[in-house]
């Protein structure tokens, strides 16, 4: 196997590539319910079905071993490259691709996360780097130019979330509560908005 080779069994970018989409979209499906499955399911434009991903999700970064798809981050042109979605096959070699994807790609995109996603990304980055990349609320509203209740504006019975943050929390001050289908989800925005997918 040639260098070139190596790489392209292991990252793969599809832009705006449907018959490419078409041809993966059941094994980056099945992954993407498998990984959101803990916190209710896929949620959002873009991930009603298969083809509803394909028209939607312009952006997919495929993380591949032995011509088998381990992880999966998805994007969106909103402001900026902004990450919607990642997800992994449940495997060791699946998450340290992710975590090693990850590392590299909060410096050229932006994403908002919760329960099972933060969870992953402060295991694998460090809390000082996280807080170089955080995104107070303020901030977040300008980005998202949707509405967002800071965490102490709504009792946390209201909240649907595993996680459930207190002041001892050092991310405290940058969580945000949106509403997504009807339920106000607890959520961190991380990365550089701005830049565009190309």
């Amino acid at each position: 196997m040639t260098f070139i080779e190596f790489l392209n069994e292991r990252f793969l970018n599809l832009i705006d590539d449907k018959e490419s989409k078409r041809e993966l979209a059941q094994e980056v499906w099945d992954i993407l319910v498998f990984s959101y499955k803990p916190v209710g399911g896929l949620k959002g434009s873009g991930f009603k079905n298969k083809e509803d991903m394909i028209e939607n999700i312009p952006f997919w970064k495929i993380m591949k071993s032995n011509k088998k798809i381990v992880g999966v981050l998805m994007y969106k042109d909103k402001g900026g490259r902004k990450r919607v979605a990642i997800g992994t096959d449940g495997s060791n070699e699946g998450k340290a691709m992710l975590s090693d994807a990850l590392k590299n790609d909060f410096n050229r995109s932006y994403g908002e996360v919760s329960d099972n996603s933060w969870r992953f990304i402060q295991k694998h980055l460090t809390q000082e780097y996280l807080l170089q990349i955080v995104k107070l609320p303020a901030e977040v509203q300008k980005i998202l130019k949707k509405e967002i209740f800071k965490l102490d504006e709504v009792p946390k019975s209201k909240w649907f979330s595993k996680i459930k943050p207190d002041k001892t929390d050092p991310f405290y001050d940058y969580y945000y509560l949106r509403n997504i289908s009807g339920e106000l989800h607890v959520k961190i925005m991380l990365g550089i908005d701005g830049l565009e997918i190309k």
